[in-house]
């Protein structure tokens, strides 16, 4: 007798890769739990009927598959925003250790900072910020406050002359991460691989999903969650090469990206 498949409605299982679709396994190791359906309807309330919606259809309108589906989503966005947020820090401190060698310490009043208007309006609004609440403006202080966008743009084309000035010493290990993705190492390359993080932590931010991906800034494709943090992790390398290894160690991102909810599938049959 041939053996047949037989779909269990509900039920998922772990499905390995960077959170992209794929084959579905062949028999059941486990089966989770099923979730009240007075759970499944206040999730629906709670995020909206439409973005429930784009989970609904991932799911083959399968409402609890949808409900497991948003909170591996959910799970993605902290465990990628963990990651981040240490890479962000330290490239803010790098980039910072650079303008204090070229600009000194009150690098942040050099008319350096003045020539783009991007750069001196996030400077301006810090110094108010600092200032209103009764602190001094120091670096430290002004590195702490700027946003990443701050120095995402400070990489910038408008930024060339303090690329060459300084600001390339912040990546020791850029060439060699360049090389390996084929590009050539320079001021371009950073600030692309760092505007795909800033692109990747606001969407985690703001609770947008990462299920199908995010787009990339200026083009018509979009880049998988995995994708993006192996981004995140090449900026890291570039930065510094222990802390990219202790990263690479301790995330918990790719785990949960291997551990996709999907429709379960159990075999059955015997012998022909």
């Amino acid at each position: 007798m041939a053996s047949e498949q037989k779909q269990t409605p509900g039920s998922c299982t772990a499905q390995g890769g960077r959170g992209g679709p794929g084959d579905y396994m062949t028999s059941v190791s486990q089966t989770a739990a099923p979730i009240n359906p007075r759970f499944i309807a206040a999730l629906q309330r709670a995020i909206s009927t439409d973005r429930f919606a784009s989970y609904l259809r991932m799911a083959g309108q399968d409402d609890e598959l949808a409900c497991r589906l948003y909170l591996w989503d959910a799970d993605i966005g902290v465990a990628v925003l963990r990651d981040i947020a240490i890479v962000e820090i330290a490239l803010r401190n790098a980039l910072t250790r650079q303008l204090e060698s070229v600009l000194g310490p009150r690098w942040f009043n050099d008319p350096a900072m003045g020539r783009d208007q991007r750069l001196a309006g996030a400077r301006d609004r810090a110094i108010h910020e600092l200032t209103s609440s009764g602190k001094a403006v120091t670096s430290g202080r002004m590195t702490a406050q700027l946003s990443l966008g701050f120095w995402v743009n400070l990489l910038s084309s408008p930024s060339d002359s303090l690329w060459r000035s300084g600001l390339f010493k912040a990546f020791p290990g850029g060439k060699q991460m360049a090389s390996q993705t084929g590009q050539r190492y320079g001021r371009f390359w950073v600030h692309s691989q760092a505007q795909i993080v800033q692109v990747m932590r606001n969407r985690c931010a703001h609770h947008e999903p990462l299920l199908n991906g995010f787009p990339l800034p200026g083009q018509q494709k979009r880049m998988s969650a995995g994708d993006g943090i192996v981004v995140a992790m090449r900026l890291a390398r570039a930065l510094d090469r222990d802390l990219a290894d202790w990263l690479k160690q301790s995330s918990t991102t790719p785990a949960i990206l291997a551990d996709r909810p999907q429709p379960m599938f159990t075999t059955t049959g015997g012998q022909p």
